[in-house]
């Protein structure tokens, strides 16, 4: 299932973009679940399995740098195993 609209709270995700992070920390420091974590890459990255979607990190992220998108949670998977098989790589376990 999808939400076109992205209205849906059990079917939506968030993801931060890493070309767009500045790294500034504001949405790991505001994140009320504890759910965004810094990778090996410093990019952070949001647990899906922890995040509850409240929307505190995008509202956080500066708008210059607008790197938290709200997006369907089947793109938050793609995006999360790509994040994931990237620091993989990193630690050289890929």
């Amino acid at each position: 299932l999808e939400c076109p609209a992205l209205v849906c709270k059990n079917l939506i995700a968030y993801i931060i973009e890493p070309e767009k992070c500045s790294n500034c920390q504001l949405c790991v420091k505001a994140c009320p679940a504890g759910a965004i974590k810094t990778g090996l890459a410093e990019t952070p990255i949001i647990d899906q399995q922890l995040c509850t979607r409240c929307g505190v990190c995008q509202a956080t992220c500066p708008p210059r740098f607008s790197a938290i998108r709200k997006v369907n949670r089947r793109e938050a998977r793609n995006k999360n195993s790509e994040g994931f098989k990237a620091e993989m790589d990193l630690r050289g376990k890929g």
